[in-house]
């Protein structure tokens, strides 16, 4: 069974995809953290920065397993940097065949992002889309990092969905076929049973 779970930032989707997967007993992957850590590196070579984040995306796999607890990728600065790097062609396309051939070499699977129901698995047995307000957003990324500002970080949230939805490749968007769920007013508990109940065809 592959899953596909799309929406912006701070939507709920990683914890509730983390939950998922265990439930269902699938293989999980964040991409979106495959382009934060892509940006991590980058930001700290010295000279072009695509030329840097393209030569990263060649190791992705060996970056991807070295990186993923790193608590940097996670800083507001670099979320907006991670927007930028999203945006180029050659990161894209580096990416995507990792991407790809995880979903397809795992047959029980839940991978989250923002073009997963579009473009990575637009043939997933489920796929949902998990949204929540701006307000509600940013409130749960500082939540998370444990300090900044509220109006800030929404800010930095609203810039990053303006430049997801508007990329010319891969834009953030809700499959035609994905259920929406706006997990704003749900707790993480309801948002699960939500998706386990349609997932069993409950």
């Amino acid at each position: 069974m592959k899953i596909a779970i799309d929406g912006p930032s701070a939507s709920g989707k990683g914890t509730i995809s983390k939950i998922l997967a265990k439930e269902l007993g699938a293989i999980y992957l964040n991409t979106g953290k495959i382009y934060r850590i892509v940006a991590l590196l980058a930001s700290k070579q010295k000279g072009n920065l695509m030329e840097a984040a393209t030569k990263i995306c060649q190791n992705i796999e060996k970056y991807f397993i070295e990186e993923s607890e790193n608590d940097e990728i996670y800083t507001e600065e670099n979320a907006r940097l991670t927007s930028e790097i999203a945006k180029i062609p050659e990161v894209r396309s580096g990416l995507l065949e990792f991407q790809k051939s995880f979903a397809a070499k795992n047959d029980n699977v839940i991978l989250e992002g923002r073009d997963i129901g579009t473009v990575i698995m637009p043939n997933a047995d489920f796929k949902f889309y998990l949204d929540a307000s701006p307000e509600e957003r940013a409130r749960r990324r500082l939540l998370q990092s444990g300090s900044g500002n509220i109006n800030e970080i929404m800010e930095s949230i609203q810039e990053r969905d303006k430049n997801d939805s508007e990329r010319k490749e891969a834009a953030l968007k809700i499959a035609d076929d994905a259920i929406y769920i706006d997990t704003t007013k749900m707790s993480v508990e309801e948002v699960v049973n939500k998706i386990l109940n349609i997932v069993n065809g409950l």
